[in-house]
């Protein structure tokens, strides 16, 4: 997520709209958005970016009657690093332990 003058509240309009398009098109269907994870990057990222983006998810499903998966800090170590055994050797895809903690949430 990069950072600009706005934060990552500029990204509120086009979430909403993509939810409400979902809606839509799926008008049964439940919508459940998962957290952005804490993961070791390739890429420069700012963290508070990363919890600015999942506050405002959270917000927007609160707002339009969405599920939240809020397991950010599931996939962290004891000391608060991100936990990069749950991932890839790319740092960025969970791997088989990380799907099964994942999908631990989705029962």
């Amino acid at each position: 997520i990069k950072h600009s003058k706005y934060g990552v509240q500029f990204l509120r309009k086009y979430l909403n709209d993509l939810i409400d398009t979902t809606k839509q098109l799926f008008p049964a269907a439940i919508i459940i958005i998962q957290c952005c994870l804490p993961i070791k990057c390739l890429y420069s990222y700012i963290a508070k970016n990363v919890l600015d983006f999942n506050n405002l998810l959270k917000d927007l499903c609160l707002n339009n009657n969405c599920v939240f998966l809020d397991c950010f800090s599931d996939f962290l170590t004891r000391d608060f690093r991100s936990c990069n055994e749950l991932l890839y050797h790319d740092w960025l895809h969970l791997n088989m332990r990380g799907v099964g903690l994942l999908s631990t949430w989705l029962k």
